[in-house]
């Protein structure tokens, strides 16, 4: 259940930030005149990064709730020995 609310989380983040920066954007409103990734390699970059970067940011949450999960479990098999 933890997994699926920080998921959620991480989604209502993605949602509020970037999500809004590209309605803003669209709307022309110069909300990624600041941002330097923008600035540098341009708006396609800019949404694959994203993309990435959120990718890699729920797989790190899933990998670490897996592994205190694992490590838990260890922790119960010696503490019963």
């Amino acid at each position: 259940m933890i997994v699926i609310v920080g998921i959620f989380l991480i989604l209502l983040g993605i949602l509020f930030d970037d999500v809004t920066t590209l309605i803003l954007f669209t709307k022309g409103m110069s909300v990624l005149e600041t941002n330097p990734v923008f600035l540098r390699y341009g708006f396609w970059f800019w949404i694959i990064s994203a993309i990435i970067f959120y990718s890699f940011m729920i797989l790190t949450w899933i990998w670490m709730n897996y592994s205190y999960k694992k490590i838990y479990k260890l922790k119960g098999k010696g503490f019963k020995i």
